[in-house]
């Protein structure tokens, strides 16, 4: 089954609790939270503060996207935070690679590992039976609203094949430019988890669209 979550940050945020209300109502599987610190990428979004205050809203999982320099400073602050479900952190920010993983591991959180665009998946090969989520992202990290950056649809396949044929457990995720148009074609290239931002929000018919593609194989 597809698994589907909405990044908060595309929505307004003078309306979280309507947003949060939407997430609710359209049944989805988790909340995707975006953490910036302005030098990995050059937004600022907020911090463990912020995603608790969040956490005491819904009872919807959260899933905690590191998009900063040296993740494992913050992996245990975000741990303690009731409903945050994985953390996931980037390849390109660290070069303690193995000691994050274990260390989300340890405070027992599902673990993602996240790759850029121009990221080649085999950089991440000697980590995939460690991991419960690939995040592939199909645009530049940083800022909602993107295109949909297509070539990264050979690597999500070239992935889907690696774990089928290693028989490994990991989720292959997408985030970034998904909507109707290209949706279903990450979908045909082996994503089975789709962290949807500004569609989900700003489209009146998206909840109908992805209510009909959860069931998905």
């Amino acid at each position: 089954m597809i698994k589907i979550g909405p990044s908060i940050i595309a929505g307004d945020f003078s309306k979280l609790k309507e947003n949060l209300k939407k997430a609710e109502k359209s049944k989805v599987d988790f909340l995707h939270v975006d953490i910036m610190d302005g030098v990995f990428v050059k937004n600022i979004t907020f911090g463990p503060m912020i995603v608790e205050a969040i956490s005491k809203l819904t009872k919807i999982p959260l899933y905690v996207h590191l998009m900063i320099v040296e993740p494992l400073r913050y992996i245990k602050e975000f741990s303690e935070i009731k409903g945050v479900e994985l953390i996931s952190f980037h390849y390109e920010a660290t070069e303690k690679v193995s000691k994050t993983i274990k260390e989300i591991k340890k405070n027992n959180k599902k673990t993602g590992i996240a790759i850029n665009p121009e990221t080649p998946w085999e950089y991440i090969k000697k980590f995939l039976k460690s991991v419960d989520e690939v995040l592939v992202m199909s645009v530049h990290p940083g800022f909602s609203g993107q295109k949909f950056i297509s070539h990264v649809l050979g690597k999500i396949e070239k992935l889907k094949e690696y774990k089928l044929k290693n028989k490994l457990n990991f989720e292959i995720a997408v985030d970034g430019g998904l909507n109707k148009e290209t949706i279903p074609i990450a979908l045909k290239s082996g994503a089975e988890t789709l962290c949807i931002g500004s569609y989900f929000f700003k489209d009146k018919k998206s909840a109908n669209f992805l209510n009909s593609i959860k069931n998905v194989r």
